[in-house]
């Protein structure tokens, strides 16, 4: 029985932050503010692959449905969210 994932389904804040292209700080602050589940241990976080999935799913379909209903959207808004979703694989 294995009450937890192995320690390669981990990510530190740092790698997830390269992956979408934010700064450390940014993937903290959406630890602190809930959007995003983290394990903390000892004074690091680190975040499963699913819940990295989870995240941007829900991030990337809502960009989408945001996007039909608001024709007005840039095409530099569009574009970012279009390569961060591609980054992480979605």
């Amino acid at each position: 029985m294995s009450l937890a994932a192995p320690p390669s389904e981990f990510v530190s804040v740092a790698q997830f932050a390269r992956t979408l292209g934010k700064s450390p700080n940014s993937v903290v602050r959406l630890i602190h503010s809930g959007q995003l589940v983290a394990y903390r241990i000892g004074r690091t976080y680190r975040i499963s692959q699913r819940d990295i999935d989870a995240y941007l799913g829900r991030v990337c379909v809502y960009r989408a449905e945001k996007d039909r209903e608001d024709p007005l959207v840039t095409r530099h808004r569009h574009a970012a969210a279009e390569r961060r979703c591609r980054r992480a694989g979605l």
